[in-house]
């Protein structure tokens, strides 16, 4: 088992929704960027329900939610798993929710990104 941790939320002051993943990819966090397998839709379905193309790079992206006032963390502040799969979760430990809605009393829609984070 692998111990993992969480990447940093992506916040802005005027952020009013949060969308809440599991853990994310050993992929993504050797990269240090929410869902950076390129096999994952997650990026592509956000740009395509605004409309908008796709950019290049993950800064761009991270930018574009930022405008739109969307907001991306997890659930998991660490876990020990083997691979990627929510399935493989052991240990599990979640994020402060309590201190992070008090330090955004902004955020007033949270969705659920896959069966594991909408159960916890």
């Amino acid at each position: 088992m692998v111990l993992c941790r969480s990447l940093p939320p992506i916040l802005s002051k005027k952020a009013r929704i949060l969308v809440l993943g599991s853990m994310p990819s050993v992929m993504s966090l050797r990269q240090q960027q929410y869902y950076a397998n390129p096999q994952n839709q997650f990026w592509r379905i956000i740009f395509a329900v605004f409309g908008e193309p796709l950019p290049a790079t993950y800064e761009e992206r991270v930018n574009y939610l930022r405008r739109w006032g969307i907001s991306l963390w997890d659930l998991l502040a660490l876990c020990e798993r083997e691979g990627s799969l929510d399935s493989a979760i052991k240990a599990e430990a979640p994020n402060n929710f309590s201190d992070f809605f008090k330090q955004n009393p902004h955020i007033r829609h949270v969705f659920f990104n896959g069966t594991k984070a909408s159960l916890g």
